[in-house]
């Protein structure tokens, strides 16, 4: 049986672009969502310049095609004087090897925010960084642990699967 030189190029571009289609649709519905959730976090951390007393409540939901949407909300004092957080970070990420990679690309401070950058460099999701690597555990369907180094430092539950 003769084929032509002709027919054999456009089967093997055919099977080309095939496999083209199939990576993609692979990589679109095995990409790892950021979960969904709030968290509440209290802590009491010793710093050179004193004692820093916050509670924070953090709220994630996803905003688009790798991206999550976190909102800061809480009080900070120092010293006596309160520090209110009031902002919302629109952030893009990436997913690789039981870590996402997280790019803040727009820092929206509302109008009550008065947390200054020398207090935000003691806190996790307020310090003026533009990039972050959280790893995400699940513990269970309804919980995940959000670690920022070796130790955990938020228990985020699911708000919406």
């Amino acid at each position: 049986m003769k084929v032509s030189s002709r027919r054999a190029f456009y089967l093997a571009l055919s099977a080309a672009i095939a496999l083209v289609i199939v990576i993609l649709i692979y990589l679109l519905t095995a990409s790892r969502d950021f979960p969904e959730c709030n968290a509440s976090l209290s802590t009491t951390r010793m710093t050179p310049n004193g004692t820093v007393t916050s509670g924070l409540y953090v709220n994630i939901v996803r905003s688009g095609w790798r991206r999550a949407t976190i909102t800061l909300n809480g009080l900070a004092y120092r010293d006596g004087k309160k520090q209110v957080i009031a902002r919302v970070l629109e952030t893009k990420y990436h997913y690789h090897r039981g870590y996402y990679y997280v790019a803040i690309e727009k820092k929206i401070l509302q109008s009550m925010d008065n947390f200054t950058y020398s207090d935000a460099q003691t806190f996790l999701l307020g310090e003026e960084k533009h990039y972050y690597v959280l790893k995400i555990a699940k513990l269970n369907d309804d919980n995940f642990i959000m670690y920022y180094g070796r130790q955990p430092e938020l228990l985020c539950s699911v708000t919406r699967k």
